[in-house]
């Protein structure tokens, strides 16, 4: 009985001291930003870009990688999309990071990008991998929504149909 006790009390302490952990502000994770970044990103285009360019549209930014099936079966609908968002109250924008989570080097993903011939994706390299640990992204695709004023509207890790990104953009103000 007096193990059974011991164990209880134990059990009961290993609760209490992961509740606070978890929920003290010393093991809090760092916020990510509630708003279009400032960080200067290079267009595969050769041109310079910040998410904050796009402020008074809404933005859809898809962060996915080349070894992602998943993002590469997405491409098509992605790259039609970007097609479609011209004169509209949105832009399509999307994000890799070379030499980060398994992404090839810069050059070698240039080189790759233009084999496959999409011409209306609007392609930004995050190359000191600040977005993905800005947006906490850790998986691939990650979608990130923003409203037209810049703000921060919503984070949504894994797959997303055409449908859903374009119902998500209409319900954006």
């Amino acid at each position: 009985m007096k193990r059974f006790r011991i164990g209880i009390w134990f059990a009961l302490l290993g609760l209490v001291i992961g509740t606070v952990c978890i929920f003290s502000p010393a093991w809090a994770k760092e916020k990510s930003p509630q708003s279009l970044t400032h960080q200067r990103l290079e267009g595969l285009d050769g041109k310079t870009y910040r998410l904050s360019d796009f402020k008074g549209k809404k933005v859809y930014v898809k962060f996915w990688a080349s070894w992602c099936s998943i993002c590469l079966s997405t491409l098509p609908d992605t790259d039609e999309l970007s097609k479609e968002a011209k004169g509209k109250d949105y832009v399509v924008v999307t994000v890799v990071s070379p030499d980060h989570k398994g992404e090839q080097s810069a050059s070698a993903f240039k080189k790759w990008y233009k084999s496959l011939d999409y011409q209306h994706t609007l392609v930004l390299m995050d190359s000191k991998g600040e977005l993905i640990k800005d947006y906490g992204v850790r998986a691939y695709p990650t979608s990130v929504y923003f409203k037209k004023n810049g703000k921060l509207a919503q984070v949504h890790p894994g797959f997303q149909d055409r449908e859903s990104i374009e119902k998500t953009l209409t319900s954006l103000k």
